[in-house]
């Protein structure tokens, strides 16, 4: 992509910023990373999302806390992530944007904020509405570029922070990783 006359950005420096981007093998090993860099225990998702969503959890040895959806968008119900949020522990909440479709953050990254729980905004099957789309205050955003997403390169996931420091502890534990 060439913007502004000689000067070539790649796929990532176009849509994302240069700090706090962590590469992983796949999204479902970011989650794992997230989950262990967090020391997370519980997890709160969508009740329709993908499977690998789940196995990263699993494999972290978190519990998954299923949530109702939104009809309009698939993407998590916020009175029913308030009313768990209410009867359980939660570390973090997993926020899928499902079918393309785009679920407002704001309102479910204010409902982490009030129970101290960090949020992970999954756009594997979405992609940002605006260039350098950021991640917000103790959350981060995680695309997937594997097969039939909306950019496919066949394999890939990237993790966004703001948070320097979490983002180095990610890269470490994805570094360990097989």
């Amino acid at each position: 992509v060439k913007i502004s006359g000689n000067e070539e950005l790649t796929f990532e420096d176009k849509w994302f910023p240069k700090e706090g981007r962590d590469w992983c093998p796949r999204l479902t090993a970011g989650i794992y990373a997230v989950s262990k860099a967090l020391g997370v225990r519980k997890t709160v998702l969508p009740n329709n999302c993908c499977p690998s969503v789940v196995y990263g959890l699993l494999l972290a040895n978190v519990e998954p806390v299923f949530c109702e959806i939104d009809i309009s968008n698939g993407g998590l119900d916020s009175e029913s992530l308030s009313s768990l949020m209410e009867k359980h522990q939660i570390d973090m909440v997993i926020m899928v944007h499902l079918y393309g479709l785009y679920q407002n953050r704001e309102m479910i990254h204010e409902i982490c904020k009030k129970h101290n729980s960090f949020l992970f905004e999954d756009g594997g099957l979405w992609f940002p509405p605006v260039t350098h789309y950021s991640p917000l205050v103790n959350s981060c955003l995680g695309f997937s570029f594997g097969k039939k997403k909306v950019f496919d390169f066949g394999r890939g996931g990237l993790l966004l922070f703001q948070d320097q420091l979490l983002s180095n502890k990610v890269t470490k534990i994805l570094k360990k990783l097989p």
